[in-house]
């Protein structure tokens, strides 16, 4: 229940502060929220952690987690090669959201493949 409670002051703090660009110094109507806002934000995504580290979306997040440099380097390549490889097929146009979640997991998993094969019969990874 109390994280319910954190998350509506988190929401309602966010919408009272405004837009917040650490980058431009635009700190939203006081830095004193902006920094309450951001503390409380951190909270709870440590607490969310916490929750997801011993089921299965933990376990796949933490895979992804030990594979995401490689992930980071490769996934446009991999990307466009499905994409290119989808076009081919007659299967360009199709822009779905379901259809593009498919094409990030497959990504995803080709990635992951990808790094492993790298760790396996290389030392730069």
């Amino acid at each position: 229940m109390s994280g319910l409670v954190l998350i509506a002051v988190y929401v309602l703090l966010t919408i009272y502060n405004g837009k917040v660009n650490l980058s431009i110094r635009v700190l939203g109507q006081s830095v004193i929220v902006m920094i309450l806002t951001a503390s409380l934000g951190s909270i709870l995504c440590m607490a969310v952690s916490k929750c997801l580290e011993n089921n299965l979306a933990g376990k796949w997040l933490a895979v992804v987690g030990n594979h995401s440099l490689t992930i980071f380097c490769t996934h446009l390549m991999v990307f466009t090669i499905i994409r290119k490889g989808l076009s081919v097929v007659g299967m360009a146009g199709t822009d779905t959201f379901p259809f593009n979640a498919v094409i990030v997991l497959v990504t995803t998993v080709v990635c992951i493949g990808l790094s492993k094969v790298l760790k396996k019969y290389t030392t730069i990874v």
